[in-house]
């Protein structure tokens, strides 16, 4: 008889040791895919904040006159262009010319600087990606 209960108090032993590894190992699992689930979780959100500003750039899109395409066609094709050799060159009168281009500087699309005694033209895409 004290033989069966010596035996009995080992395996009693025995199983509540398995248990507690077992509840540990349990536990670490769930305290990793909870890291894991965040970790997800800020990709997702992440992936989330791009597509948003993808979609306000797609939004953001303006219509453009025909003069005002034929314009910034060349103002990407040259990258930086003076407004007087613009002028020339689409043969647009000086005056409208100018109004064109504060339009196109409203839309946010170009950005025109004074140098000297001259303005000069440059898309709003090369002035970010210098900074």
């Amino acid at each position: 008889m004290c033989n069966i209960v010596f035996w009995t108090t080992i395996l009693l032993g025995f199983i509540c040791i398995c248990i507690t590894l077992a509840l540990i190992f349990i536990e670490s699992r769930v305290e990793s895919g909870s890291e894991e689930t965040k970790v997800t979780e800020e990709k997702e959100s992440e992936a989330k904040e791009v597509h948003e500003k993808e979609k306000e750039k797609r939004e953001k899109r303006v219509e453009l006159t025909e003069d005002e395409a034929k314009i910034m066609e060349i103002i990407k094709e040259r990258k930086t262009i003076l407004q007087a050799d613009l002028s020339k060159e689409v043969s647009i009168s000086r005056t409208k010319l100018s109004k064109i281009i504060q339009s196109l500087e409203k839309k946010g699309l170009i950005v025109r600087e004074k140098d000297k005694n001259r303005y000069v033209i440059k898309l709003v895409e090369e002035e970010t990606n210098k900074e």
